[in-house]
């Protein structure tokens, strides 16, 4: 099986788009962080078709779902899931950036730094992914954020059970 794991497509040299394309055919699952209301929509505006027979494997929208939230985001109450937070309350590392930094450091000619903080990203999505598949949960994020902390003393804090890619599909 062939997985694409994205989280953005920014960096990827215009030379590398056409191995992009191929990858999206061959592939059997699509997993993204927020990619099926994001990287999706980034995808499909930069002339790439999504296969409709694709697994498409949204990480935050399973999260949402696994701690009791609806699958499209909803302020406040789905506040404090960025990728960033999840992967450190989980012990998986820390983003090197912000996508609103990314966009700046582009026009400033600081093409490989985008690039490196995407590639950060991209790691942190696949072993995101590779940690839910093992354990079928994660640390709520929640857990270190004070504000919710702040506003929400009685909250007991579970581990979020989270959907993994076979118990949404059949995998030989």
């Amino acid at each position: 099986d062939s997985v694409i794991y994205t989280h953005t497509i920014n960096g990827i040299g215009s030379d590398d788009l056409s191995v992009f394309q191929v990858g999206l055919e061959v592939a059997d699952v699509l997993v993204g962080f927020n990619n099926q209301h994001f990287d999706d929509n980034l995808i499909k505006a930069n002339g790439f078709e999504i296969p409709d027979d694709i697994i498409n494997y949204d990480i935050l929208a399973e999260i949402w779902e696994g701690a009791g939230l609806g699958r499209v985001f909803v302020y406040p109450t789905h506040a404090g899931f960025s990728l960033g937070a999840i992967c450190e309350a989980n012990g998986i590392g820390s983003k090197t950036g912000t996508g609103a930094n990314a966009a700046i450091l582009w026009q400033q000619g600081k093409e490989q730094e985008v690039i490196d903080y995407c590639i950060n990203d991209i790691k942190l999505t696949r072993e995101l992914f590779d940690l839910i598949q093992d354990k079928g949960e994660i640390i709520d994020p929640r857990i270190n954020n004070f504000y919710f902390n702040k506003y929400n003393p009685e909250f007991e804090f579970k581990p979020i059970k989270v959907k993994r890619l076979k118990d949404l599909v059949w995998i030989e």
